[in-house]
């Protein structure tokens, strides 16, 4: 019988917006990563608040560059906080900086710590991570 608990770690569902590099990167590091494209959600004009909707019921923590995600009209469940968490990465930044910041996500955080969040990309000091 398959459980129905909640997950104990972090998992990302990245959309079509965040560069497949990040999902390399975090992949290095064992961090679960399901991104738009493998998902067959990318390039099919799905609403912002149905990719919200795909992330939360696959229990992962949604990774965005895309500032609609960050407008309750365009995606109601920011007022209601149903869903798993968002992780919004500014345009501006590397790749590396944006998996060095969802890498410190995933390894300090809970899923359930993430619930009903959304953050916004820090950037993260040399010398947090054994291998810097």
């Amino acid at each position: 019988m398959a459980s129905t608990a909640p997950p104990s770690v972090v998992m990302f569902y990245l959309d079509e917006h965040v560069s497949p590099a990040v999902a390399a990167y975090l992949r290095r590091y064992a961090i679960d990563v399901l991104t738009a494209q493998e998902a067959g959600r990318a390039g099919l004009a799905i609403s912002d608040a149905d990719q919200l909707t795909f992330a939360t019921g696959t229990n992962r923590a949604l990774v965005t560059r895309d500032r609609d995600f960050l407008n309750p009209r365009i995606v109601p469940q920011l007022a209601t906080g149903q869903h798993a968490g968002i992780a919004h990465l500014l345009r501006s930044t590397s790749v590396g900086e944006q998996g060095r910041y969802l890498r410190f996500v995933a390894e300090t955080e809970t899923p359930a710590n993430l619930t009903g969040r959304l953050l916004f990309l820090q950037p993260i000091p040399t010398g947090t991570f054994p291998d810097d």
